[in-house]
């Protein structure tokens, strides 16, 4: 079993039902979170020392994205639109 790249040794026969939409699903929901808290983050101080964040910042506030469009799941191309938040 993975969790966005890290191995958990024995949960394999746990988690081995999970699907790719189910993965898709998570990586939706993270992306969501991560952009609200951008979002949350321009409100309180739109610029930042550090420069990474200061450039995802910078987008924010001229509307470019911040993150790609796509959340690959294992190298695999993204399920946009597949399923609804």
């Amino acid at each position: 079993m993975d969790r966005r790249g890290h191995a958990m040794p024995g949960m394999d026969a746990v988690y081995n039902h999970i699907t790719m939409a189910m993965r898709q699903r998570l990586c939706d929901v993270l992306e969501q979170l991560w952009r609200d808290a951008v979002v949350q983050r321009y409100e309180l101080v739109p610029r930042s020392a550090v420069p990474l964040l200061n450039q995802i910042l910078d987008d924010h506030g001229t509307g470019r994205p911040g993150l790609p469009a796509e959340c690959p799941v294992r190298g695999l191309p993204a399920l946009t639109g597949f399923l609804s938040p």
